[in-house]
């Protein structure tokens, strides 16, 4: 059977376990220039690029060039979107698309969710996400290689009703919901909760009418991040 284009989340589940399945891992975390070395794609250093990391092929072959000295976490997203950019046309060759019958930005979006699903697989984090309950901390133990808003927007993947919020320096920056489009301020509960973990810098929690948010804090010398994520029962 033909899949159809809302079938692709499905699709790049599916391509990136295959992926990770031929690299030879088995549980996470994952190493994504590991991977990349595993399905022959070569890693090569280039200071002089702008960009975090580009892939080309040489000689027929793909190469990846990274730019030194970034953050382990953007250095792993990096190589995993560059092997989301190499192998979305799988993803479009399942999906019965021919080249010229998706846009760029289709294929830049279809890049981004392979590379969420190599560094945090479908089956391996519901899995982790059932044994922690949902602790983002524990998740970041398991899932070392991503970042703790990776791994925030991948449990908006999950089923539920869920809202993502990420604070930065006091000030919501991000928000997102996987119901319908939700444009709301954000609730009392979600902010009382959020300034809490800011202030003490400790995993904060409330039950609310209506819904159960936590925030954690991800504060380093000179900067204080909180990534809050509520569960409603309803939008």
């Amino acid at each position: 059977m033909t899949a159809t284009l809302p079938d692709w989340p499905q699709v790049c589940d599916a391509l990136a376990a295959e992926l990770l399945g031929a690299a030879g891992l088995s549980a996470p975390p994952v190493d994504a220039l590991k991977v990349a070395q595993r399905l022959q794609v070569e890693l090569v250093w280039d200071a002089s690029q702008s960009g975090r990391a580009r892939v080309q092929l040489l000689g027929g072959r793909p190469v990846i060039f990274l730019r030194p000295g970034q953050r382990p976490e953007r250095t792993q997203w990096a190589v995993a979107h560059e092997l989301g950019e190499l192998f979305a046309w799988r993803v479009a060759e399942r999906l019965d698309l021919a080249p010229g019958e998706w846009l760029p930005r289709q294929r830049e979006e279809i890049a981004n969710a392979l590379a969420q699903r190599l560094l945090l697989p479908d089956a391996w984090f519901a899995a982790a996400h059932r044994d922690c309950r949902g602790d983002l901390f524990a998740l970041k133990d398991t899932f070392r290689t991503a970042s703790h808003e990776l791994i925030a927007w991948r449990l908006l993947d999950l089923e539920g009703l869920r809202v993502a919020t990420v604070i930065d320096g006091g000030r919501v920056s991000r928000r997102r919901s996987n119901g319908p489009d939700y444009r709301a301020p954000i609730h009392p509960a979600e902010e009382a909760t959020w300034r809490e973990s800011h202030a003490t810098a400790r995993t904060a929690r409330r039950s609310f009418h209506g819904g159960d948010v936590r925030a954690w804090p991800i504060h380093e010398p000179g900067w204080k991040r909180e990534i809050a994520v509520t569960e409603w029962d309803e939008l």
